[in-house]
């Protein structure tokens, strides 16, 4: 008699699939940068007649939007503040740059978020989100993501 060892044993526990930490905390960030931006966006609305037509978000590279075949981002995130479209030019040239290097030596490329910040408005909506996707991480376990201001004070 022969017997298929690839069934499920009857009252064996099932394996469940859950989320990673980090694909979590990803989305976390991702959810509470796109809910301060709405904010800031709709605050300067009222606040003035003229549209806002500049976005203040330059680039985001969130943990969960891999291609197949792609090196994962280090895991942890660093957010860079800068104060003009050109300097977020200037920085995401550089971790362009960077992450070239960490290939040849197999490391994971920069998981780096450039921000611009124009007014105090926009600093205040920035860091309560960087402050709520930091409060969700701590619930979680996990470390808080980096806050580099690159703005010239």
């Amino acid at each position: 008699m022969q017997s298929n060892l690839s069934t499920t044993v009857a009252g064996a526990p099932k394996q469940r699939r859950t989320l990673s930490p980090l694909a979590i905390g990803g989305a976390a960030l991702v959810l509470a940068a796109a809910a301060g931006l709405a904010t800031w966006q709709g605050i300067a609305r009222r606040e003035t007649s003229a549209p806002v037509t500049e976005s203040s978000v330059v680039a985001i590279a969130p943990a969960t939007a891999q291609l197949a075949g792609a090196t994962p981002l280090s895991t942890d995130l660093t957010v860079y503040l800068v104060g003009s479209q050109s300097e977020a030019a200037r920085v995401m040239g550089v971790i362009a740059a960077g992450d070239r290097l960490r290939d040849q030596f197999g490391n994971p490329p920069f998981n780096a978020q450039v921000v611009v910040v124009t007014s105090a408005e926009e600093e205040a909506a920035i860091e309560r989100a960087h402050a709520d996707t930091n409060s969700y991480r701590a619930g979680m376990g996990l470390p808080a993501l980096e806050s580099i201001d690159l703005r010239a004070r």
